[in-house]
């Protein structure tokens, strides 16, 4: 049986993939009229920000990249995506203040689950 593949181009592919090392900085809240700057380490060329719809971009394929949120006491995320339209990194925002969470042993990234009370 032969491979209809090209098994290099696959491997590279992958490997690009599952051993994407990036990290997403910016804020985890966003409040009322902030406009604020996400950025990813290891930005490859042909790689695109993807995010929540309560949020806009200003620019889908640049790093970094500012956004702006559309709704409130929600969560919303943006992510790092290949070209292929793969997800490599996505990171959690809290959108209409400030985020009171009881769980401090979390990465920076907020997920749904670990919040439990916001103050406004």
């Amino acid at each position: 049986m032969t491979c209809k593949y090209n098994t290099a181009i696959v491997r590279k592919q992958l490997f690009s993939t599952c051993n994407y090392s990036s990290t997403i900085t910016g804020p985890v809240v966003i409040c009322p009229g902030d406009i604020p700057t996400y950025s990813a380490t290891n930005w490859i060329p042909g790689n695109y920000w993807n995010k929540s719809s309560n949020l806009s971009l200003s620019n889908a394929y640049t790093n970094p990249t500012t956004v702006t949120g559309a709704g409130v006491n929600e969560i919303a995320w943006v992510s790092v995506n290949s070209s292929s339209g793969v997800e490599l990194k996505r990171y959690y925002i809290w959108l209409g203040g400030l985020a009171i969470v009881y769980n401090s042993s979390f990465p920076p990234s907020l997920k749904s689950d670990q919040i439990k009370h916001a103050i406004f």
